[in-house]
């Protein structure tokens, strides 16, 4: 078994009940072996700064267990990686398009499960320069596929390839379950 918690910012965790004391259950490769037995979930903020949300927490049965993301990337510029200083990685310059399909332990697809796409803007800016979310559920395929619009670069980076180029240096993670991908991006003003 898994879960799924419908809010990005909260974690799961599973104990056994043993007379009276509570063990922590840890999962292997996403998924929950248990005998049974008195379980307790636990459903907490993982944020240093706590800000109470609602949420909905779903109990998977094996198969429904997302364990990986697939992602496929695609931006409006070309879909190449550059290197402006950074390392190696994407650019874009005010959409992000792309796809992910969501397979269990066993590599059978996922679907109705939610994947969630969050974007953060380059840190050098400000502690709260641009955060977007968005949720999509799979389809009976396990794939979904986003396009989050998000506000231009304020270009405070500045790389010389072929050409003079301001950029942002921001995150984006997709999330599902406990699966997940972090990826860094290169938000550019200009082409």
């Amino acid at each position: 078994m898994g879960f799924i918690v419908s809010e990005s910012s909260y974690s799961v965790e599973l104990y056994y009940a043993v007379n009276t004391e509570m063990r922590l259950v840890n999962p292997v490769d996403g998924v929950y072996n248990i005998t049974e037995g008195n379980y307790y979930i636990k459903v907490y903020n993982k944020n240093a700064d706590f800000v109470s949300k609602d949420y909905t927490l779903k109990i998977l049965g094996y198969g429904e267990i997302p364990a990986k993301l697939e992602i496929f990337y695609d931006f409006d510029m070309d879909g190449q990686k550059l290197d402006f200083n950074e390392g190696l990685h994407y650019a874009f310059q005010n959409v992000l398009l792309l796809g992910a399909r969501v397979t269990d332990g066993k590599g059978n697809r996922v679907p109705n499960v939610n994947v969630t796409l969050e974007w953060i803007g380059d840190t050098m800016i400000s502690p709260n320069n641009g955060h977007q979310t968005m949720i999509k559920t799979t389809d009976l395929s396990g794939y979904v596929k986003f396009r989050m619009v998000v506000p231009r670069a304020h270009g405070i980076r500045t790389a010389l390839t072929i050409a003079l180029h301001k950029y942002d240096y921001d995150t984006m993670i997709i999330s599902c379950g406990t699966a997940r991908d972090t990826t860094k991006l290169y938000h550019v003003i200009n082409r």
